[in-house]
């Protein structure tokens, strides 16, 4: 994912904002449906510093934090995400069903985080790049794959 700095008129007035995306159309269509105006300009940015703190911020709860995941309950979560995915139901129904009927507080947020976000337009991979101090790099690069593949299912049986 990267980060781009869109500056924009609104109201008369040029604001920067920055916009988190793959590719510098999908951040200029995020920014004009996110903050209305017109978007003047758009380039590659790197994290901005309050991202870099919230980042940073997260991976210390989750170090320090009571918070513990069930790697058997995630790993069986996301085995259940790539069958009902095969089965072609929606990931906003099968984040759903898999939220309401796990017994981890944690992969049980995750899901429901996920669910939520996909409300919201956003994919599947940001959702879990927030938890990846929980579930680690692999998980979260493995829905990355299956979503710029469209194989989702097949991404997380692997």
């Amino acid at each position: 994912m990267n980060y781009y700095k869109i500056k924009l008129l609104l109201k008369g007035k040029e604001e920067e904002v920055f916009v988190k995306a793959e590719q510098k159309g999908e951040a200029i269509q995020n920014a004009e449906a996110k903050y209305g105006g017109v978007v003047v300009k758009a380039e590659l940015s790197d994290m901005p510093f309050d991202e870099r703190i919230k980042e940073l911020k997260n991976i210390i709860e989750a170090n320090f934090s009571k918070k513990k995941l069930d790697y058997n309950a995630f790993i069986g979560a996301s085995r259940q995400l790539a069958a009902l995915t095969k089965a072609q139901i929606s990931i906003k129904d099968s984040l759903d069903n898999i939220s309401k009927n796990t017994t981890d507080p944690l992969v049980k947020e995750l899901f429901e985080k996920a669910s939520e976000g996909i409300d919201n337009g956003f994919n599947l991979s940001s959702t879990f790049e927030q938890y990846e101090a929980y579930i680690g790099n692999l998980a979260v690069a493995m829905v990355k794959l299956g979503e710029q593949t469209g194989a989702l299912g097949e991404a997380l049986e692997a």
